[in-house]
């Protein structure tokens, strides 16, 4: 019987074929820049002419990788100033290099929102989805020399929410934490008593997406049978239910929402979480309460797959439905993807996280 082919890959610096790199791994996760690890040989790195232009902050890297002709465009970022040094020593025979695609330059980029002469970008009165795509837009313009990136895969938000005067952020901030405030402002709960969907954002090829979560029900990005297709890594993670929330705002301003069926399913017993609001208002704080109550009143479950069928189409967000499950203490149904680890050398090897992401120490950080 033949071998499988393997996959080859084509890595372009500003549009210049480095024919000895080699991909090590690519990572996505939703709501943060993706990550291409790759490496070259240290002669090889000595010996082309000008590479030194090439490889230094800001170039552009491009990453092709498939069967044959169907290879495809998997990675397109830059080179951020951090993962531009290289290590002198000679005893090494590779230098590895790391590139993150343009969600990376929104942590770059300081913007001022407001009414104040230095901002022409003012929340208050603006649709969520439409002050987003300011916000990567004045990025794009004020920093990128990459005409490619594009805020064409932005999606409005519905029902339409707009940004009210007690929810308005202002001041001078990095363009990516103002995307992750306004982006939890926003959420569609038509469906109640389903869990509320949220808004996420990701890069895909060179468009910026940012819209709402795709439903369990829609039409999934891939179908894998377990044991034939994929095999689960590590441990099935249980996150915490919450019956009850309690939440506080300004002055005296207090909700407690509780939901006595999930106390019911669970003997009695309640489990609390409690959040917080900027506002006076007792409806915005019980918006919230009821929000999160709804969101966690269920178990839910995190999970990894290793996957062994071409895995590049996936992206966090994508609903991935699998199969013949059961025995693994899961239900065969549909399941969200929060986040793609490839390792593309020596072999492709695909770990796939269902449900919430993984939690990393910056994600604590203020």
């Amino acid at each position: 019987m033949p071998l499988p082919e393997k996959p080859e890959s084509v890595l372009l610096i500003n549009d210049r074929e480095i024919e000895e790199a080699t991909p090590l791994s690519l990572w996505r996760k939703v709501n943060q820049a993706a990550i291409l690890d790759f490496e070259i040989p240290r002669r090889t790195f000595l010996s082309l002419r000008d590479i030194e232009g090439e490889f230094r902050q800001g170039s552009i890297v491009q990453l092709f990788y498939g069967l044959g002709t169907g290879q495809q465009r998997i990675f397109y970022g830059y080179l951020p100033s951090i993962a531009s040094d290289r290590n002198l020593s000679e005893t090494d025979t590779t230098i590895r290099l790391t590139a993150t695609d343009f969600i990376g330059q929104l942590e770059d980029r300081t913007i001022e929102l407001g009414t104040s002469a230095s901002s022409f970008l003012v929340p208050e009165g603006k649709e969520i989805g439409g002050l987003i795509a300011d916000i990567v837009q004045a990025t794009i313009d004020s920093q990128f020399a990459a005409p490619l990136f594009s805020i064409q895969g932005i999606q409005g938000t519905s029902p339409v929410q707009i940004v009210s005067t007690t929810d308005v952020k202002i001041g001078v901030d990095t363009a990516k934490n103002f995307i992750d405030y306004y982006t939890g402002l926003a959420f569609d709960d038509t469906e109640y008593p389903d869990a509320p969907l949220l808004y996420e954002y990701n890069q895909e090829d060179q468009y910026f997406r940012w819209g709402k979560q795709t439903a369990l029900d829609a039409t999934p990005a891939m179908r894998l049978t377990i044991g034939k297709d994929a095999i689960l890594s590590g441990s099935i993670q249980r996150q915490p239910v919450y019956s009850d929330a309690y939440i506080t705002g300004s002055e005296t301003n207090r909700w407690t929402q509780s939901d006595r069926d999930t106390s019911r399913r669970w003997g009695g017993r309640r489990f609390w979480i409690r959040d917080s609001v900027s506002t006076t208002e007792l409806s915005d704080a019980y918006d919230k309460g009821v929000r999160l109550v709804e969101l966690y009143k269920n178990e839910r479950r995190t999970f990894m797959l290793v996957i062994s069928r071409d895995p590049f189409i996936l992206h966090p967000g994508d609903i991935l439905a699998i199969d013949a499950a059961e025995a693994q203490g899961l239900r065969s149904e549909s399941y969200r993807v929060s986040e793609v680890k490839m390792a593309l050398s020596p072999v492709l090897r695909t770990t796939v996280t269902c449900g919430d992401p993984a939690r990393l120490l910056t994600d604590f950080l203020p």
